[in-house]
């Protein structure tokens, strides 16, 4: 049965490698390619990027205000329609109910993409705030600008994403946990039953693919970033540590279900 298998192995590993080898030539190929044409590349770039930088730091904190200004109204909008379609339900049209919680789940994961956003764009802001800090150019307004659209768009994402959960958990009676809670997230997966949790542990397992995908084009963008820009070793090593942080959380995690289960 042993030699069965190890054959079998083997002739896997020679059907994937037929596949991988081209790869890793053409892999080469592209990366010879950039590299020598880098010089052309970073003089194409270079006022571009400075132009950009500039530009997006000084309007980072309106960008915020107005992204999350229209959050909270597309929220509401959504809340109004959720709670009259669910007030005029009957009970028993199965696609109704799906289509509100349909709304819903689109609305809350608008909320957390503004919350990332706004992190962004709060940082993307301060860029320029500490350049200008002790010059006559707004250094100081800037700041408590950019600091006073962070805790707005906190409050917006907090409040809507308080109103849509509650809302679900109207619908879903079953449904515990607040989202002022720090424990908010383990509560509601308790309360979620068998088909929702393998449901949930399914998406964690494609977003740990994808995000494994992310950081290698990360790390890749940060390459060509010390190549080109003069990234410096702080971004590669950023990337780095979350790719780490994903990769051990995950390998730990299986151990401990792994003697769990023994």
């Amino acid at each position: 049965m042993s030699d069965t298998k190890v054959t079998e192995n083997q002739k896997q590993d020679a059907k994937a490698l037929k596949r991988f080898i081209p790869l890793l030539i053409l892999a080469g190929a592209v990366g010879l390619g950039v590299g020598m044409g880098s010089g052309f590349v970073i003089k194409v770039t270079e006022g571009m990027g400075k132009l950009v930088n500039r530009g997006l730091s000084e309007t980072a904190p309106y960008i915020s205000l107005v992204l999350n200004t229209v959050l909270l109204v597309l929220s509401a909008v959504t809340l109004m329609w959720c709670r009259k379609r669910f007030g005029a339900w009957d009970g028993e049209n199965e696609e109704d109910m799906e289509r509100i919680e349909e709304k819903l789940n689109i609305a809350i994961i608008a909320t957390n993409v503004d919350m990332i956003l706004s992190y962004f764009l709060f940082g993307a802001g301060e860029n320029v705030t500490f350049e200008d800090m002790g010059r006559e150019t707004g250094g100081m307004f800037r700041l408590i600008l950019g600091t006073g659209a962070l805790v707005y768009s906190m409050a917006v994402v907090i409040i809507c994403q308080s109103r849509l959960v509650n809302l679900e958990k109207e619908i879903n009676p079953e449904k515990q946990g607040s989202v002022y809670d720090t424990k908010f997230q383990k509560v509601w997966l308790e309360s979620c039953d068998e088909l929702e949790r393998q449901m949930v542990y399914q998406c964690a397992y494609k977003a740990y693919r994808v995000t494994n995908y992310a950081c290698l084009g990360l790390w890749l963008f940060c390459i060509f970033g010390i190549m080109w820009w003069n990234f410096g070793i702080l971004p590669l090593l950023m990337v780095s540590i979350l790719w780490l942080v994903l990769t051990l959380s995950y390998s730990i995690e299986s151990m401990r279900l792994l003697k769990r289960k023994k």
